[in-house]
């Protein structure tokens, strides 16, 4: 599953959201990619130890 970032806010409820995304994919037995991320959105998601989710 591809999630395209590029209008998400840089906040912890798109952290959160893409978080809960990655969880629902996994029982799924898919896998979460995600796009289009901004460099503040970034950063929080590898503070938050979801930076495997970063396609590019």
């Amino acid at each position: 599953m591809a999630c395209d970032a590029s209008r998400l806010p840089a906040d912890l409820s798109s952290v959160d959201y893409l978080a809960r995304c990655r969880l629902a994919a996994q029982r799924d037995g898919s896998r979460l990619t995600v796009h289009g991320v901004s460099a503040e959105l970034r950063e929080l998601l590898e503070l938050a130890g979801l930076g495997e989710l970063l396609t590019d």
